[in-house]
């Protein structure tokens, strides 16, 4: 999974934040990391500054923790800055052999 903020300057979102540290990174590693060991996070970083641009969240297992981790990027969002959400999701489902089956996309409208 990657999470791209377009717009870092705006956010003004860092690691060093105690917002993303209690609401995003600390709660999806005692939520989800108990039941996935291999769960990866990487923070890419803006144009040399502290501000978050990509999150990269490597080996999920489930569309629980896709689910999850969405649903605190929502909450993040709404402590940071008060925003509407138009969020195109798009759901791939694969195969045992690791062949796409479908892709499923749909719009989604909140305020948070």
């Amino acid at each position: 999974m990657k999470i791209k903020f377009t717009n870092p300057e705006l956010l003004n979102l860092s690691k060093s934040s105690e917002t993303f540290d209690s609401l995003f990174l600390k709660d999806i590693k005692e939520k989800l990391a108990v039941d996935n060991e291999r769960l990866e996070i990487n923070i890419d970083y803006y144009n040399d500054t502290n501000l978050i641009e990509y999150i990269k969240i490597i080996s999920l297992q489930t569309i629980e923790e896709y689910n999850y981790i969405t649903h605190k990027i929502v909450d993040l969002l709404s402590k940071v800055r008060e925003s509407v959400i138009t969020s195109k999701i798009e759901r791939k489902f694969y195969s045992k052999n690791d062949e796409l089956l479908c892709v499923v996309n749909f719009l989604d409208f909140n305020r948070v």
